[in-house]
């Protein structure tokens, strides 16, 4: 019978495990010294390993003969470990076994001691699933569980995970895997499986795992199923159901050159071939997060996620636009793609994003056609701020008001517990907080920070959202989130609107509700 790539490569040690160092050191440490924890979590995207390092560390505490904090392999408990017939290792589905039935009975078989191993491992995946009550049933046995017990907890978001929880477990935070790391891997299997692979095609398989690698390994397998010969690039983009390459380069210089009709010809051609328009509007961001790398300048070329050959072309199209620009058309499609969770009609939608990224800045509307304003106020210090008298209309449901300056703002002593924990949630604007600073106001918390491309982030729903629940969770209270940037705004083209005109060298606010 065919066993699945993914399956047949999944590592067996932490030796095996890769762009998780980390982790795996540290794992493996412990159980060198037989210092291993209670409880664990392990966050982190699909593919990145939790589940594997999971299997590992609950072979190797009670493997009888650890290679360097390794499991051995070679032993009856590590073979039926790899079997999955070991009855001392229990692995969990929350998604599908979430009640609190399931957790009584969980909590029921801790009171039986292990029958072969020295300790009785429950490995709960998707753990963030359960439901209120089940957490409950859960707490209850880890916080005193017996000593021969050991719960491995794994979820892709850990905001959703109790704060009671959180407490009680040693954290891990698996890291996306690197773009070269997982290549070279393909490479290797493709190697061993004798599976030809084109020049090229293990970057784009790559590309798109989005840092997974079994889900690149699920990719190369559909591959190699449906190709005659070598697995060429395009062949990666037909049975991934993105757009090649040359079809993302053509649709920008379409937008950015004000060429419309060449853009969405191009995305109706992709449409015919059944391409995923939610993907290929992801795609496209990609690419300009590329140019918005580029355009800052001083940039490592390892940090942008493109074939070294597409990098003149990047760089040729990037010089005709401005940082505007291209923050802009990020946010327009980020706002798109945040549309398609809920809109059927994914092509109408990413269709009405182009057409208004050929539109000006001036009249351009965001999500729900909504006009956001940006409002003047006065940079914010670790003083009490004082709020500028403004005339500015209330255009927009989503620009919340200043809190009263009559009222004293108080800094957040815990803002850097806030940030540590939203890294492990969203690193991507996580890092634009860098340098910010937060107090508290009432109901109200008010961000200050350094980069201005944070307040474009936060108008993604999903962003505004995880950075709120990430506060309650830390400070255990709801907050109304406004948020302001302490430096200018920089603008390289005059705005037309008088509003805009005021406001072109004051502070950037806005706020989520």
């Amino acid at each position: 019978m065919y066993k699945a790539l993914y399956r047949t490569w999944r590592p067996m040690s932490f030796d095996d495990v890769i762009s998780q160092p980390h982790i795996t050191e540290t794992l493996q440490n412990q159980v060198r010294t037989g210092k291993t924890a209670h409880a664990y979590l392990f966050t982190g995207s699909r593919g990145t390993g939790k589940t594997t390092c999971a299997r590992i560390l609950a072979k190797a505490v009670n493997c009888p003969h650890t290679v360097n904090g390794n499991p051995c392999l070679q032993c009856d408990i590590c073979k039926d470990a790899d079997r999955g017939v070991l009855s001392d290792v229990v692995e969990i589905d929350a998604a599908s076994n979430n009640s609190v039935e399931d957790i009584r009975d969980l909590r029921e078989g801790t009171v039986y001691r292990p029958e072969r191993c020295a300790y009785k491992i429950y490995i709960i995946d998707e753990v963030h699933m359960l439901s209120p009550s089940a957490w409950g049933a859960l707490l209850k046995v880890m916080e005193e569980p017996p000593a021969y017990v050991k719960f491995i907890l794994a979820t892709t978001e850990m905001h959703k995970v109790p704060a009671t929880i959180l407490s009680r477990c040693q954290r891990f935070a698996f890291h996306r895997i690197r773009l070269e790391d997982i290549a070279a891997r393909l490479r290797y299997i493709a190697e061993k499986e004798q599976i030809p692979l084109a020049e090229g095609a293990d970057l784009q398989i790559a590309r798109c795992a989005d840092g997974g690698m079994r889900d690149a390994i699920s990719l190369l397998d559909q591959c190699a199923a449906v190709s005659d010969g070598a697995i060429t690039p395009e062949a990666v983009a037909a049975s991934a159901g993105v757009a090649g390459r040359e079809s993302l380069f053509r649709i920008l210089e379409g937008v950015l050159q004000n060429h419309l009709s060449a853009a969405l010809q191009e995305v109706d051609t992709l449409y015919q071939c059944s391409k995923d328009m939610a993907r290929l509007c992801e795609e496209l961001t990609e690419q300009l997060r590329n140019m918005m790398l580029l355009r800052a300048g001083n940039v490592p070329e390892e940090l942008l996620s493109c074939l070294p050959e597409e990098l003149p072309r990047l760089r040729q199209m990037t010089s005709t636009v401005t940082m505007e620009q291209i923050l802009r058309a990020i946010s327009i499609l980020q706002d798109c793609r945040e549309r398609m969770q809920r809109n059927p009609g994914k092509r109408t939608e990413l269709e009405l994003a182009l057409i208004r990224l050929t539109m000006p800045a001036t009249v351009t509307v965001s999500a729900a056609s909504r006009q956001v304003v940006q409002q003047p106020v006065s940079t914010v210090s670790t003083a009490p701020v004082q709020q500028q008298a403004t005339t500015t209309p209330q255009t927009t449901p989503t620009t919340a008001p200043a809190p009263s300056a009559s009222q004293e703002i108080r800094p957040v002593t815990q803002w850097a517990d806030i940030l540590e924990a939203y890294r492990n949630v969203n690193p991507a604007v996580s890092g634009s907080l860098a340098e910010s600073d937060a107090y508290i106001r009432g109901n109200t918390l008010l961000i200050v920070a350094k980069n201005a491309f944070f307040l474009t982030l936060l108008k993604n729903h999903d962003n505004a959202r995880s950075l709120g629940e990430t506060v309650k969770q830390v400070l255990g209270q709801e907050y109304k989130i406004l948020a302001k940037c302490s430096a200018p705004a920089q603008t390289e083209q005059p705005p037309v609107q008088a509003l805009l005109q005021r406001a072109k060298d004051s502070n950037l606010e806005t706020a989520v509700e």
